[in-house]
C-alpha cells in the first residue's frame, strides 16, 4: 500500500486508527461510517492506495473505480436501502477536506436536509462529481490523466 505517515486515511485502510468502525476491508478498499454524516447513513469508500483525489485519477485507475461504486451499492443493498434514493461521489478538488481518494456513499436522500443537499447534489458542481460523471469522464478521456 503506498500511503503517506501523515494521512488519517492511510492509518485508516492500515488499522491504525481504533476510532474507525471499519465495515468493509478487502485489497483494495476500506469502508467505514462518516465522523459527519449527512444522512441516517453516510459512509466512505477508501482507497488503500494513496491517491490524493478524484481529479487525479486515470484511466488505468477505471477498475478500482468501478470496485469503489460496486462495494458502495454493496453497503446500500445491505443496508437495506434504495439506490434510486442514494448519493454516491466526490468532492473535486479544492473542495475537498481529507487529501485521499474517498467516496460518499449517503443514503436515503430524503432525510438530508437542504445544505447537505447542495453540498452533495445529484449533478455535477464545481465542489461534487457524482461516481458516473468521474466514470465517464475516465472512460471517454483520451488523456491518461483529467
Amino acid at each position: 500500500m503506498d500511503s503517506s505517515k501523515d494521512c488519517i486515511f492511510c492509518k485508516i485502510a492500515a488499522k491504525q486508527d481504533p476510532k474507525a468502525s471499519i465495515l468493509y476491508d478487502d485489497d483494495q478498499v476500506t469502508v467505514f461510517k462518516d465522523i459527519k454524516p449527512v444522512s441516517q447513513f453516510h459512509f466512505l469508500v477508501i482507497s488503500k492506495e494513496h491517491i490524493r483525489n478524484a481529479k487525479q485519477l486515470n484511466s488505468q485507475h477505471l477498475p478500482l473505480l468501478e470496485h469503489m461504486e460496486n462495494i458502495g451499492k454493496d453497503m446500500i443493498s445491505k443496508h437495506e436501502g434504495n439506490q434510486n434514493d442514494s448519493r454516491m461521489g466526490f468532492h473535486w478538488p479544492p473542495f475537498n477536506s481529507v487529501n485521499h481518494l474517498h467516496l460518499h456513499v449517503i443514503f436515503p436522500v430524503n432525510k438530508m436536509n437542504l445544505f447537505n443537499r447542495m453540498t452533495f447534489p445529484s449533478s455535477t458542481t464545481p465542489w461534487y462529481a457524482p461516481v458516473n460523471w468521474v466514470k465517464n469522464r475516465l472512460q471517454s478521456s483520451d488523456n491518461p490523466r483529467l
